[in-house]
């Protein structure tokens, strides 16, 4: 008789070969994404307009920013225009990767499925959260909508979710026949695994070059509204304080920031969201029971598996993918 774990390893096996494949279908999705989002969108709206790009920074693995020159004054179409085109061109590049997703077949048909989905749930995220909270590109219409703000955040959310859903459910119904387990809980655990391998390994890659490389302009970016206004308000208060010849303590400092904070409460809108998306998306792969392609039905088990090479060739695209951003933010100004 076999050994008890020798039953387990194929499923060992394929879930190491799905985050591997996830991992690299993440990271070329996502640099495709950054250069078009600020290149094309970002970079084409604002020669389009009128402004010249003076300085791009990309990263290899996180985001990235683009700076404009103009020689008249912004006009409030202009700069909106500028700012949501990167959002406009991820939602563009999701809509032509489902459409090619159908034409495909096998692993290739779920990395555009999944590139499709992953671009169209950024940019949907960005726009609810940026506009809600006053983060990047969502910034100027967070300041126009002011308090009206979660009239658009909101929807927005909900689409959200339930594309998160449905988008999970029709791609697991083919991601989930790679995997060889004997109980829809073990091919639902095993996904679930996988997924958060290749996301928590994106993450981590992400997390780690901002740490190394650190921007200043990127992060005054990416900060809310909020605590924009609570460091300015507090530098005020500081300033205030010196002046009277007491300049104050960090305790007296954290304390200050702690009721600034206190005075500007505001709902958690990304993170519920955030929640709410991985729920769904769990929830979708969860329902999406794997169904084998037409004419399939006949074939041996191993050849509804994900190819090993399929992972491999996701990986290296992802490594040419970044080279390619590097390339990028050296040349560029």
């Amino acid at each position: 008789m076999a050994p008890h774990g020798d039953g387990r390893r194929p499923l060992v096996r394929a879930t190491a070969r799905l985050a591997l494949f996830a991992l690299g279908v993440a990271l070329v999705t996502s640099r495709v994404g950054l250069l078009a989002h600020e290149l094309v969108g970002h970079g084409g709206a604002a020669t389009a307009t009128g402004a010249r790009v003076r300085e791009v920074h990309l990263y290899l693995t996180a985001g990235g920013w683009i700076s404009y020159d103009r020689d008249g004054p912004w006009t409030w179409p202009a700069a909106l225009t500028v700012q949501l085109a990167g959002i406009a061109i991820e939602l563009a590049l999701a809509a032509a990767a489902a459409i090619a997703a159908r034409r495909a077949r096998g692993p290739l048909a779920v990395a555009l499925g999944g590139a499709a989905l992953g671009l169209a749930l950024h940019a949907g995220f960005y726009l609810a959260a940026g506009t809600y909270h006053g983060v990047g590109d969502g910034a100027l219409l967070h300041r126009a909508l002011g308090g009206a703000r979660l009239w658009l955040a909101a929807p927005v959310g909900v689409a959200l979710v339930a594309l998160a859903f449905v988008g999970a459910r029709r791609l697991a119904t083919t991601v989930r026949a790679w995997l060889p387990a004997r109980s829809t809980a073990g091919q639902v655990a095993a996904l679930a695994v996988a997924l958060a391998v290749a996301g928590g390994g994106h993450a981590a890659l992400a997390a780690t070059e901002l740490a190394l490389r650190p921007s200043p302009t990127y992060q005054a970016i990416m900060k809310p509204a909020r605590e924009r206004a609570i460091e300015r308000d507090l530098a005020r208060w500081a300033e205030a304080e010196a002046a009277r010849g007491r300049p104050p303590a960090p305790p007296a400092v954290a304390a200050q920031r702690r009721a600034l904070a206190a005075d500007r409460p505001e709902l958690p809108f990304g993170w519920v969201l955030g929640v709410a998306l991985a729920l769904a998306t769990g929830l979708g792969a969860a329902r999406g029971h794997p169904r084998p392609a037409p004419g399939d039905a006949d074939r041996p088990r191993d050849r509804h598996r994900l190819p090993a090479r399929a992972a491999w060739i996701a990986v290296t695209a992802a490594a040419v993918a970044a080279l390619c951003v590097s390339a990028v933010d050296a040349l560029a100004p």
